[in-house]
């Protein structure tokens, strides 16, 4: 199970409309843009990446388990998602559900 205060804080950042959503990397330095699982990446580390390739944010994927998948196929709008990217309110959700 994921850390209940992590989760905590991963779902109020998605709630609180302080992050810009981008697809397909954690964090678009061109727009400040996050997906998903690059806000969750923040809050757990305390800083941006400094490159779209940086791999410590690596060990936060592995924090959700089986569901890293499905998130990043919301976020993205591929896989069961295609073409209907959700926003972070509707990833909020589904993390306060199933994690």
């Amino acid at each position: 199970d994921m850390d209940k205060e992590l989760k905590a804080k991963w779902i109020a950042a998605l709630r609180s409309g302080d992050y810009k959503q981008c697809a397909n990397e954690y964090h678009d330095s061109a727009t400040g843009g996050y997906c998903c699982l690059g806000v969750l990446a923040l809050i757990d580390h305390g800083r941006p990446p400094l490159d779209k390739k940086e791999r410590y944010y690596g060990d936060s994927e592995d924090k959700v388990g089986d569901v890293v998948v499905p998130l990043a196929n919301m976020n993205d709008g591929t896989g069961d998602f295609y073409g209907k990217p959700q926003t972070f309110a509707q990833i909020a959700d589904y993390i306060e559900q199933n994690l």
